[in-house]
């Protein structure tokens, strides 16, 4: 017979995990953003600093300074679409509060939150993962539709991107 204070512990213990996510999510997405435009500052420092000297070389002989904010994405993040991300997983790993029963209010959740993500990105691989993560046990505490948001807003042109089809 489990007691009363074992199903206590674990709630908190789940409640306090899952909290730590969004969090965690929401910390990473300011912090980002935060340092992004401090970046672009140094960097216009460093090119005032260091690239724009009366050299002798001719301007012929100069790479081009490329930006990197130029090169990884071009559109500012969506954090509407990151709140309803985050919406989503926090709803999924909340049905892991109830060890057993939990499991079967995916069956209820999974298809509405594959129907979801699926609608946010315009995706039908997005269904399939979604679904898939949130149907089989245990998998719940990946933050699928929050790793997709940050793939679609920093790294729409790689292969995870493609793969997804994002």
């Amino acid at each position: 017979v489990v007691s009363n204070t074992f199903w206590g512990s674990l709630q908190r213990q789940l409640i306090s995990v899952i909290l730590g996510q969004v969090l965690a999510a929401i910390v990473f997405a300011v912090v980002a953003s935060f340092f992004a435009s401090q970046l672009s500052n140094l960097r216009e420092w460093i090119v005032t600093k260091f690239l724009t000297s009366n050299d002798t070389v001719s301007p012929g002989a100069r790479k081009e300074f490329i930006r990197a904010d130029d090169v990884t994405y071009k559109r500012a993040p969506d954090f509407g679409k990151l709140l309803i991300c985050l919406a989503i997983d926090f709803v999924g790993s909340a049905s892991e509060l109830i060890p057993i029963l939990g499991e079967f209010s995916d069956i209820l959740s999974a298809p509405i939150a594959a129907t979801i993500l699926q609608n946010l990105f315009g995706s039908k691989m997005l269904f399939f993962f979604e679904f898939a993560e949130e149907i089989l046990p245990f998998t719940d505490i990946i933050p699928f539709a929050t790793l997709c948001w940050v793939v679609d807003t920093y790294f729409p042109d790689s292969d995870v991107a493609g793969v997804l089809q994002l």
